[in-house]
């Protein structure tokens, strides 16, 4: 494949397409991790990796992500990842529910990539991060 040079930088580029719409032979496992970034005013730009099968959030010292929000329950929600890399929210709140794109928890959800997460006080984004371990 024939590379050209970028004005910017003047270096060499290609580009590779992927023509038959496979995905790529890797040497490796892919990991996908959520992490959740804060976008309100308490802890903005603030990221959490869900490293864990089930991660809580809420006000208690026991949850995994402990936050100083007063519209918080003490524990507020779950997210948990799937065996499949999928990702869920539950929420667990009695009197503050949490919501998804403005769309309120009612049962565990599915949460994806860029959702906006609102649990009390504090606006989540979600995202996705990939990692490819060598077998």
């Amino acid at each position: 494949m024939p590379s050209k040079k970028t004005k910017k930088t003047g270096r060499n580029v290609s580009t590779v397409v992927n023509q038959d719409h496979r995905r790529p032979a890797s040497s490796g496992i892919l990991n996908r991790r959520g992490v959740l970034v804060i976008l309100s005013h308490n802890k903005f730009g603030r990221a959490y990796v869900l490293k864990k099968p089930v991660t809580t959030i809420g006000r208690s010292d026991k949850c995994d992500i402990v936050l100083e929000d007063p519209m918080l329950s003490r524990v507020h929600c779950t997210i948990t990842v799937d065996e499949t890399g999928l990702f869920y929210i539950e929420d667990k709140s009695p009197t503050n529910p949490s919501f998804i794109n403005s769309h309120e928890v009612k049962k565990k959800s599915m949460i994806h990539y860029a959702d906006r997460i609102v649990t009390g006080e504090t606006i989540f984004r979600f995202f996705l991060e990939e990692a490819v371990e060598k077998e």
